[in-house]
């Protein structure tokens, strides 16, 4: 369902999110994340009903708990700290600095460290190798793909060479998965809950140890949930962090005063900003959400299916529909955003 002009879309988004939530709640079976989330296995792709509620509930109270991120600021600090360490070195140098490559480095490094355990995102999980995989991967996921629209036409894939690439990039991503969870299982690391535990350690706890039902899923399962970690953690994270900057240097004063804020709340013994700062960067925390608005890492979010017949603003919406919500132009919409394609602080008339 596409709306032809921007504040139409805004309009029917807030029906869908606020009116109409849960029958547009499932997803779309889609030919590559269909094969890279392990049959649907997943959070992100996964339909709407018991299984999807059961992996969202383990998730906010186990992966993305606040007790749970807070665990792992030792290794953000210092998987930070190694590549600013690197880019400060790079700048010696009068070689420009690829600022992509060093995010996606960073994005990686930390999703690998936060995920698989500490020996890996020292460096080398970063390099060429995982950042390659990662890019197809990306461009499988949100390529065209005839079986998508033409699910009975899916054979032709094995003709136009998609099938082979998708099972290569799967099999890449799998044999990872299963060398981070054999090394986890061979090595014993199963701890109580809480502690030093990675990604995997969690899965595998809840796996032998289900608590209330919540998560007693297969090695696939496991593997599904880690896709989405490894894939979704990596890649939204590092664009942010590319067009944020991007913003910085073409908007010079803002990156003055986003400076100006950060040596002031740093203490002057101080030679870099640690966790306990950022709830004093309020300036800097204007520039991510004016970021964000103006480049969603995902413009059109993820597809959704409706999983009954409604009715959204006149337009009878029948089951087994696919939603796209275009989250770009909702955030551009002068009808709702005062000179929407500037970069400028917003609820004030003053200029970032």
């Amino acid at each position: 369902m596409f709306a032809h002009t921007s504040h139409l879309l805004a309009d029917a988004a807030r029906d869908v999110f606020k009116s109409h939530d849960i029958t547009f709640s499932s997803r779309p079976t889609l030919y590559a994340a269909k094969r890279l989330s392990y049959d649907l296995m997943d959070i992100v792709f996964a339909p709407y009903g018991e299984h999807w509620r059961q992996i969202r509930k383990m998730s906010m109270l186990e992966l993305l708990s606040v007790k749970r991120v807070n665990s792992f600021r030792r290794a953000r600090e210092e998987v930070v700290a190694r590549v600013m360490d690197s880019i400060a070195m790079r700048c010696r140098s009068p070689d420009p600095i690829d600022l992509s490559e060093a995010m996606i480095a960073l994005t990686i490094d930390l999703t690998c460290r936060t995920a698989f355990g500490e020996k890996y995102g020292h460096g080398d999980i970063g390099g060429g190798r995982f950042h390659r995989i990662l890019e197809e991967t990306l461009t499988l996921l949100g390529g065209f793909c005839v079986a998508d629209f033409f699910p009975r036409l899916a054979w032709v894939h094995n003709f136009t060479g998609l099938r082979a690439q998708l099972d290569r990039n799967f099999a890449e991503l799998d044999a990872f998965y299963e060398s981070v969870i054999e090394e986890h299982v061979r090595e014993g690391r199963l701890p109580e809950s809480g502690g030093n535990e990675d990604l995997v350690d969690v899965l595998l706890r809840l796996q032998k140890d289900p608590i209330d039902g919540m998560f007693s899923g297969s090695p696939s399962h496991t593997k599904a949930i880690l896709a989405d970690v490894f894939i979704a953690g990596s890649d939204t994270s590092s664009v942010a962090l590319v067009w944020t900057m991007t913003e910085l240097m073409k908007n010079p004063a803002s990156m003055k005063k986003a400076q100006d804020e950060v040596r002031k709340a740093v203490q002057k013994n101080k030679h870099r900003v640690d966790e306990t700062d950022l709830q004093q960067l309020h300036y800097l925390e204007l520039i991510i959400k004016e970021s964000l608005r103006l480049h969603p890492p995902v413009p059109l979010l993820v597809p959704r299916e409706t999983i009954e017949d409604c009715n959204i603003r006149g337009y009878d919406i029948p089951a087994k529909t696919r939603v796209f919500v275009n989250a770009r132009a909702i955030a551009r919409d002068p009808k709702y955003w005062k000179d929407p394609m500037s970069f400028v602080r917003r609820g004030s008339t003053m200029t970032m």
